[in-house]
């Protein structure tokens, strides 16, 4: 995992001071509690060093702490170019403590220490901007345009009948997306917007999943204020397994456990379609129950199944170098394909 924070807001320059030695570093986190810590990768074999990984190894939860410090010569102008930013996998509350007296052991030494919690809405607020940068490179681009305006055309109505979901139906102006059709998961309560492209080519589909692209943003910044506190699962150790740490010292949660991986639970009689809005369409499971602990029949909607069929129908008329783009403008999922 690597920070860009070269659009930070500028911090005052500190006093030049030379980089943290990669003992020194082993040293700070075994003080802090990292006790079986060690150098997993070393860039500068002088050990003033430009990246150093710091692996830890918990017993408790056999999980892995990472930190790593990239480190900077130059004197600090401003938090792209700090001494070090330290990034850490946070796996659990002992984890957490460690990374937390190793963030205020470096910035009492004058290191800059960027907190992950603090990176991720960072990039949340970011992203509008890189993807105008993006767009500006790709969606005016001559040779983009040229290689993919014209090309794989299929009306609206062509698409309906051909079973198009996804970017590829939206990209001939059929605005139908799950989400808003069928909404599940409290989709409903999330404001977006259906992106359509009337041309139905290839740079339709691109132009349209460009738009998405923004609309996931929109998704991702309400889903983030509106995340509640508390447990994300019920309290139900009948359907849901129990914790594994209620496992390791409870018979009866390690009881429901074995039974729910081995014989999972009844579900009443009847039959249910359950579609979602997927990056290439509508992704829908049918499934017919007989009233016991296993399905009676499943069948599985793919969306790459059903667009990829249309290539007979985009193909024809086009340049054989046009099948690659017209293929990728359909982004199958070949696993989804083959039956």
């Amino acid at each position: 995992m690597s920070l860009d924070l070269h659009d930070a807001p500028a911090a005052p320059s500190p006093s030049p001071r030379a980089p943290l030695e990669a003992e020194e570093l082993l040293d700070l986190a075994r003080a802090c509690g990292a006790d079986d810590c060690g150098l997993v990768s070393i860039d500068d074999p002088t050990l003033a060093i430009e990246r150093t990984h710091i692996a830890r190894a918990f017993p408790s939860t056999r999980t892995l702490l990472a930190l790593v410090l990239r480190m900077n010569r130059e004197p600090v102008r401003s938090p792209a170019r700090s001494v070090a930013n330290l990034e850490f996998h946070r796996v659990g509350h002992e984890t957490d403590d460690v990374a937390r007296r190793i963030v205020r052991r470096l910035e009492d030494r004058g290191v800059r220490a960027l907190n992950p919690a603090m990176a991720f809405p960072m990039e949340i607020e970011r992203f509008p901007e890189r993807l105008t940068d993006m767009r500006a490179i790709l969606e005016k681009n001559v040779i983009i345009m040229d290689r993919l305006i014209g090309v794989g055309v299929i009306s609206a109505q062509e698409a309906i009948d051909w079973g198009l979901t996804g970017p590829i139906l939206r990209g001939s102006g059929v605005p139908y997306d799950v989400r808003k059709a069928f909404p599940y998961s409290g989709y409903e309560t999330y404001d977006f917007d259906i992106c359509t492209h009337p041309a139905g080519d290839c740079y339709s589909r691109f132009i349209v999943r460009l738009d998405e692209m923004h609309q996931a943003w929109r998704i991702i910044k309400q889903a983030r204020e509106k995340f509640p506190d508390g447990p994300v699962t019920i309290d139900d150790r009948k359907i849901i397994p129990p914790p594994k740490t209620e496992i390791q010292h409870s018979m009866e949660a390690l009881i429901h456990h074995f039974k729910l991986v081995s014989s999972g639970f009844n579900v009443p009689e009847g039959h249910i379609y359950q579609p979602v809005e997927s990056p290439r369409g509508e992704l829908g499971m049918y499934v017919t129950s007989a009233g016991g602990n296993k399905p009676w029949r499943v069948r599985w909607r793919p969306p790459s199944f059903y667009n990829l069929q249309a290539l007979r129908r985009l193909a024809p008329g086009n340049l054989v170098a046009d099948i690659v783009a017209i293929i990728g403008s359909l982004d199958p999922v070949f696993g989804e394909v083959d039956r």
